[in-house]
C-alpha cells in the first residue's frame, strides 16, 4: 500500500517548514542559551495556524487533521525542538481536552483564543509524588458550597508561566483512588493560584518549566454556564490521558527525533559533498550547526 499525504496536510508541512527555516532558525540558539520565550515567533505560529491544527475552524483552530500536525512538529522540531515542544503542549496537552470535554462556554473562553494562538496554555498534572504514577495525586479540590478550593503543588509544567490558563488535575474523592481525579480549568491571575519557581535545564530551554502552587485557589463548581472551570468524571479523565498518550508530545518523542532528523540531513549533505570533493567545507563551515 502507497499512503500519499493529501494537499491540505502538504500545505501545513510546507508553511512550518518555510516558518522554521525563515524565521526560527535564526533565533534557535540564542533562545536557548539565553532561556528566553520567543514571544514573538510563537504569536506568529498562532497567526500561521500552527497552535491549533486539528481544533475545528468554528473553534479558532485550523480545522487540520493528527498526520498535519505531526508533520509540523516535526519541521519545528528539526530547527528547533523549543518552539515544537511550545506548540505541541498548547495543540495537544491544553486544547484537544478542552475541545473533547469542554462544554460549549468553556470552547469560546478557553479554547478558541488558544487555539488561535491569542493565549498559550498548559497541562498540569506532575506533582513531587506524582510522576510515572500519575494517579497518586496529592493536589486536592474539596467543594465548599457553590465553589472548590484547590491546595497543592504541580511541578515540570511546560509553559506554565507563560500560559493564561492551566489544565489542572486534583484529587477530588480519595475514596475513589484515581477514579476520584477531577480536571480543572484555572485561569492566571486567579487569587491562591502563583506560579513559584521556574527550572534550570540543560537544553530545550526557551519554554519554561515551571512549578505552580495553589493555596486555597477558590473556582467557581459546576454552573456550566458561568464557571471558569468543569470537574470532569472519572471516566473522561481516564479518556483525557488516553487521548493524550494519542497525541505526538515532548518526551522523547521531540528529544530525540530532531537531532536524529538534523544528523540525517548533515550525513546526505557530507555524502553528497565528499562525491563532489567539497566535504571540507560542509563539515567545517561555520554555518553547519546540524543540531542546534
Amino acid at each position: 500500500m502507497r499512503l500519499e499525504l493529501t494537499d491540505e496536510q502538504k500545505a501545513i508541512q510546507a508553511v512550518a517548514r518555510d516558518f522554521a527555516e525563515k524565521e526560527v532558525r535564526p533565533i534557535a540558539e540564542a533562545i536557548d542559551r539565553e532561556a528566553r520565550f520567543p514571544s514573538e515567533t510563537v504569536r506568529r505560529m498562532g497567526e500561521l495556524g500552527l497552535m491549533g491544527i486539528f481544533i475545528p475552524e468554528e473553534c479558532g483552530g485550523s480545522g487540520g487533521d493528527a498526520v498535519a500536525y505531526a508533520l509540523a512538529v516535526e519541521e519545528l522540531a528539526r530547527v528547533c525542538a523549543s518552539h515544537a515542544v511550545i506548540m505541541s503542549v498548547n495543540n495537544s496537552l491544553y486544547c484537544e481536552p478542552v475541545l473533547k470535554f469542554g462544554t460549549p462556554e468553556q470552547r469560546q473562553r478557553f479554547l478558541a483564543p488558544y487555539a488561535a494562538g491569542q493565549k498559550l496554555g498548559c497541562f498540569s498534572l506532575t506533582e513531587p509524588e506524582a510522576g510515572s504514577d500519575a494517579t497518586n495525586q496529592h493536589v486536592v479540590a474539596r467543594r465548599e458550597g457553590d465553589q472548590y478550593v484547590i491546595d497543592g503543588r504541580k511541578i515540570f509544567v511546560t509553559n506554565g508561566r507563560e500560559a493564561a490558563a492551566a489544565l489542572v488535575f486534583a484529587q477530588t474523592d480519595r475514596s475513589k483512588r484515581s477514579h476520584g481525579i477531577s480536571a480543572f480549568l484555572v485561569e492566571k491571575g486567579t487569587p491562591g493560584f502563583t506560579v513559584v519557581k521556574t527550572e534550570e535545564k540543560l537544553g530545550i530551554r526557551a519554554p519554561d518549566t515551571a512549578e505552580l502552587l495553589f493555596e486555597g485557589c477558590r473556582v467557581p463548581a459546576a454552573q456550566t454556564r458561568q464557571h471558569p472551570l468543569r470537574e470532569i468524571s472519572a471516566e473522561v479523565q481516564e479518556e483525557v490521558a488516553d487521548a493524550v498518550g494519542r497525541r505526538v508530545g515532548p518526551p522523547p518523542d521531540l528529544l530525540l527525533r530532531k537531532p536524529r532528523r538534523a544528523r540525517l540531513d548533515a550525513a546526505e549533505e557530507v555524502a553528497q559533498a565528499i562525491g563532489a570533493g567539497r566535504a571540507e567545507t560542509v563539515v567545517h563551515g561555520p554555518h553547519h550547526k546540524p543540531w542546534r
